[in-house]
């Protein structure tokens, strides 16, 4: 121009005064092809992070729920040999044997007309199969996982064992799953913007230097 300041300066001059620097840069990194690029990127693997999350707290959890599930199956099939070998006497000895020590699984036994015999696990009543209970030990109340049986004389046994155990190793996952995905939407995010600074960097250098060339400086070339 006349007063020897180029178009490019006096649009920048302009577009600054109105609105920042900061805001404006970020209002161009928003609409690059770039950063959309990157966005439509970061959204999509964001959500198969979320989907494999979700898969392995669902596998997992199945997983520790078919462990516990085969324990209590197993102290069922001795209590029942006990009972068929010794008896309701036999069979209470045995279960007062396994119902100590650490890690230790939670009994019942019932009368066919309901009394306890042993065991510290809540009445059954009539009811057969898998229950969710509530038992106590020594850090008070606990939830459990119990399956009753009827033994063919009557004698109604339970078997539960603590869920505390699995409700830890899903908050453990859980947590790393969302940690994992904090870090891909940080890291894609920082990438995105990164993309799209060097590809305005290479713009404004193409639009600086054709403006020197519109206004006389033909000496210049356009990097490439």
């Amino acid at each position: 121009t006349r007063d020897g300041t180029s178009r490019h300066d006096v649009k920048s001059h302009d577009e600054y005064n109105l609105s920042g620097p900061s805001l404006f840069m970020r209002t161009r990194l928003l609409r690059t092809a770039s950063f959309r690029l990157a966005a439509l990127y970061l959204l999509l693997f964001t959500a198969s992070a979320v989907a494999l999350g979700a898969a392995v707290f669902w596998m997992t959890h199945e997983s520790l729920i078919q462990q516990l599930q085969s324990r209590v199956h197993v102290a069922l099939d001795h209590f029942a040999e006990a009972n068929q070998k010794g008896g309701t006497a036999g069979l209470i000895a045995h279960v007062q044997r396994y119902s100590r020590g650490a890690g230790a699984l939670d009994y019942l036994v019932q009368s066919p007309d309901g009394r306890r015999l042993a065991g510290q696990l809540p009445m059954v009543g009539d009811r057969r199969g898998w229950l969710l209970l509530t038992a106590t030990d020594q850090d008070g109340p606990k939830p459990v996982l119990a399956y009753v049986k009827q033994l063919p004389d009557g004698v109604v046994v339970a078997v539960a064992d603590d869920l505390r155990r699995v409700h830890r190793a899903d908050d453990a996952v859980l947590r790393a799953v969302v940690l994992s995905i904090a870090i891909t939407i940080l890291l894609g995010g920082a990438g995105g913007i990164w993309l799209s600074r060097v590809f305005l960097h290479r713009v404004d250098a193409m639009s600086r230097t054709a403006e020197a060339i519109i206004d006389g400086n033909v000496g210049q070339r356009i990097p490439l």
